[in-house]
């Protein structure tokens, strides 16, 4: 049985989301195929797997539950795919391979209008990512599941610290676990770890941008046509030159001439 592994990010092919395992099974006894902890089942193998006529490839994103992320970078997501053949009548392993790869993915944004988005990926077993917080404990994430939390704010909300660095202003947070749920987290871990990802914003403070444009002239100006229409129109009669009160329904309004001069 002949196994290739191949890691598209690190090759030239264009899908850069997914791990790819082929297995060469000529001459193989039947298997069941083990992806991460699940079995391949039915419904399974039709999101992951295509089979050929003496081989099969899975393919399966990097963020998949089944795969396992090893580490989290500003700018990368180390992740790791487990994969095992085993015996269908005593469960035993036929072969076993690993394989991980370094996933180029953007956590933190940054927008012209002061705003700042930020990907956590859960990266530590037990991790609840919609526990994660910001450096103020008020703002927790925007939208998160089991893996991922996302966060979007503003410049000048949630902690967010600012410093000048030359002519750039340098905006940073933290995405952290609380102290209370980390304690009890790591009561449950081998080895105290901190769970947190620095986010950072770089703006420039005096910028001066040229803009071109063009004009020409109308070939023919913009005119209103002649219509018809019912215009309504409603009068109301002041009480005094101040104009701040008005007769409402007590009309005709009668004045003498003496009340007048």
């Amino acid at each position: 049985m002949n196994t290739t592994l191949f890691c598209h990010p690190q090759s030239l092919a264009t899908d850069q989301e997914n791990f790819h395992i082929t297995v060469d099974y000529r001459n193989q006894e039947p298997f069941f195929v083990l992806v991460g902890k699940r079995l391949l089942n039915h419904e399974l193998a039709q999101q992951y797997l295509t089979e050929g006529d003496a081989d099969l490839t899975i393919t399966l994103p990097f963020s998949s539950p089944d795969a396992v992320f090893e580490s989290v970078h500003s700018s990368s997501v180390r992740s790791r795919l487990d994969v095992a053949l085993l015996n269908p009548y005593n469960n035993m392993t036929i072969k076993y391979f690993s394989l991980d790869c370094s996933f180029l993915k953007t956590l933190t944004e940054c927008f012209s209008n002061g705003t700042m988005t930020a990907l956590k990926v859960e990266s530590a077993p037990g991790l609840n990512p919609g526990l994660l917080t910001l450096s103020d404990p008020t703002c927790g994430p925007t939208y998160c599941d089991d893996r991922f939390a996302y966060f979007h704010f503003t410049v000048n909300s949630c902690g967010t610290t600012r410093k000048f660095i030359n002519n750039v202003m340098l905006y940073e947070n933290e995405i952290s676990l609380p102290d209370e749920h980390e304690v009890k987290l790591n009561a449950t871990m081998s080895s105290e770890e901190e769970y947190q990802l620095k986010v950072s914003c770089y703006y420039v403070a005096n910028i001066t941008r040229t803009l071109a444009f063009l004009t020409r002239p109308r070939d023919n100006e913009p005119f209103a046509e002649t219509g018809t229409c019912r215009l309504m129109v409603r009068m109301t009669l002041a009480q005094d030159a101040s104009y701040n009160t008005f007769h409402q329904e007590d009309y005709p309004v009668v004045r003498y001439l003496r009340q007048l001069f």
